[in-house]
């Protein structure tokens, strides 16, 4: 019976040790994890509105959007010179697995200034492929509704699907969808 309490006592004291040790690293590590999701983000937001300066964050609560919104997590306007350029709205959504991180840019004029694929889950090989700049390239200067065709793009807002992950290819293409939509809806007049 001794022994049994003497293991006992001594998993219990490992355990409060490791969880001690556990929280001391995740104090250690929380503030330059963040940091760097910082900057993550702002590069993400440079890459897809390379024509702006500065970056303005949006106040997304203030414009009471409905809830084919709720994806989105932050907005920013582009400036450059004082002047807005457009925004870059970031979303996280669901393409084959959920999580998929999305950066879109919006020029002021309405059309694709470019798209940037974050943290995801999808498919290595298949779905995977619509997070390379060779996919995404072919946002940039595309007027939305972006529409994902099988085949090669025969129509002004085509885009050709990743072969075998058009259900990612669809989250991606919807994504810069409503981007645009939250431009064109309720950020567009604050862009002059």
């Amino acid at each position: 019976m001794k022994s049994v309490v003497s293991i006992a006592l001594r998993l219990i004291l490992i355990t409060v040790i490791a969880g001690l040790l556990l929280g001391l690293t995740y104090s250690a590590t929380e503030g330059p994890i963040a940091n760097q999701q910082q900057l993550a983000a702002s590069e993400s937001r440079r890459q897809v509105l390379a024509g702006a300066a500065d970056f303005e964050q949006i106040d997304l609560a203030a414009l009471a959007l409905p809830e084919e919104y709720s994806v989105v997590q932050e907005a920013y306007w582009g400036v450059n010179n004082g002047e807005k350029t457009g925004i870059t709205v970031y979303m996280i959504v669901k393409g084959y697995s959920a999580g998929l991180h999305i950066t879109v840019g919006i020029h002021a004029d309405g059309t694709v200034a470019g798209v940037a694929v974050g943290s995801h889950s999808e498919t290595p090989g298949l779905g995977a492929k619509a997070a390379e700049p060779d996919y995404l390239v072919q946002y940039a200067g595309l007027t939305p509704p972006a529409n994902v065709v099988k085949s090669a793009p025969a129509e002004a807002g085509d885009v050709q699907a990743v072969t075998g992950a058009t259900i990612t290819s669809a989250a991606v293409a919807n994504a810069v969808n409503l981007a645009a939509q939250l431009y064109n809806d309720y950020l567009k007049e604050g862009a002059q």
